[in-house]
C-alpha cells in the first residue's frame, strides 16, 4: 500500500446500552481522554468543544501537533459524528478522517469506527481494541452507578497519572469535578488550594474530596527524597482533612501507596494499623 493512497478501515463491536447514553457519553468532557491510549506518545492538549464543529488537539513528540476537526455536515445527533486531521504532524503526509456511527442492535448499541486513513490498519488495531476496551468497562462502571445521584468531587493532584484519567472518567460520567490547584484557577472548574493553610471555602458545596497530590516517588530513594515525599503527604493531608470537614464534606478519599497493604486482603478492612502484605497471599 503506497503511503500516499488511504483505506476504509472498519472497526465495531458491541455494547450493551442505548445509543443516546452511548452519545452522550461521547459529548461529555473526559471522553476523549479516556479513549486516548496511555502508550502512545500523545497527550491530550485540548478537547473538542463539541462533537458537531469542535476542535481537538493532541501534543506529540518535538512540538508537534495533531488537530482534528469535527465536520458539521457529518454531525447527526444521538447517532454519528466525525472528525478529519487538519494539520501536517509529520514529514510524511498523513490523511485521517474518522466516522463514528451507533447503530441499535440486538441487546444493545453497535459502535462503529470507520477510518479513510493512509496509516496502516496494523498500526490502527491495537489502538481501536483498547477504545473498545474502555469504551465498555466505563459505561459498565457508570451503568451501575446509575441509580445514585451525580456528584460534585474535588481532586489534588489532578493532573498526574492518576488524577487525569479518575478525573475524565468522573466528567464522563456526567459528575462534576473541580481541580485544587496551587495557581492561580484559569477555569470554573478549578479552585486555589495552599497544602500548609487550605481554606475551607473552596470546599463548600463538594460531595467528596480525593487527594492525590504528593511528591513523586520516582528518584532514588535518599533521605532527602523520603523527607520530601513524608512532608508532602503527612501534615497537607491532615490540614485538607480537617479542612474537609469544617466545610461538611462527607467523603474523603487519600491514595498513597496502597501497594504496601499486598494484592490479595479479599474484603479485610485496611487501615494505617494493618501489617504489610504479600504479592500474592495476605500477610499472616
Amino acid at each position: 500500500m503506497s503511503l500516499l493512497s488511504p483505506s476504509v478501515h472498519e472497526f465495531a463491536f458491541t455494547v450493551p446500552d442505548p445509543p443516546e447514553v452511548v452519545f452522550d457519553w461521547h459529548t461529555r468532557p473526559g471522553a476523549f481522554l479516556r479513549l486516548a491510549p496511555p502508550w502512545q506518545p500523545a497527550r491530550v492538549v485540548r478537547e473538542a468543544e463539541n462533537l458537531v464543529d469542535g476542535v481537538a488537539v493532541l501534543a506529540l513528540p518535538a512540538g508537534r501537533r495533531w488537530v482534528a476537526q469535527h465536520l458539521y455536515g457529518e454531525y447527526a445527533a444521538g447517532r454519528s459524528f466525525a472528525d478529519r486531521l487538519v494539520s501536517r504532524p509529520f514529514v510524511v503526509p498523513v490523511s485521517w478522517h474518522h466516522q463514528h456511527d451507533l447503530e441499535p442492535g440486538p441487546g444493545g448499541t453497535v459502535v462503529v469506527d470507520r477510518v479513510t486513513t493512509t496509516v496502516p490498519r496494523r498500526l490502527l488495531e491495537p489502538m481501536f481494541a483498547y477504545r473498545q476496551r474502555q469504551l465498555c468497562d466505563d459505561l459498565t462502571a457508570h451503568r451501575l452507578a446509575a441509580s445514585s445521584p451525580r456528584l460534585t468531587v474535588v481532586v489534588t493532584g489532578a493532573s498526574g497519572l492518576v488524577g487525569s484519567a479518575l478525573s475524565a472518567f468522573l466528567t464522563a460520567g456526567g459528575h462534576t469535578v473541580i481541580r485544587l490547584v496551587r495557581h492561580e484557577p484559569t477555569s470554573h472548574g478549578e479552585r486555589y488550594w495552599n497544602p500548609d493553610q487550605p481554606d475551607p471555602a473552596a470546599l463548600v458545596g463538594v460531595d467528596a474530596v480525593v487527594h492525590l497530590a504528593g511528591e513523586p516517588i520516582a528518584g532514588r530513594f535518599t533521605a532527602e527524597h523520603q523527607a520530601r515525599i513524608r512532608d508532602s503527604r503527612v501534615e497537607p493531608t491532615r490540614r485538607l482533612v480537617r479542612a474537609a470537614s469544617t466545610a461538611g464534606v462527607p467523603v474523603f478519599v487519600s491514595a498513597s501507596a496502597i501497594g504496601i497493604y499486598g494484592a490479595a486482603r479479599s474484603e479485610e478492612e485496611l487501615t494505617e494499623l494493618s501489617t504489610p502484605g504479600g504479592a500474592s497471599s495476605p500477610a499472616s
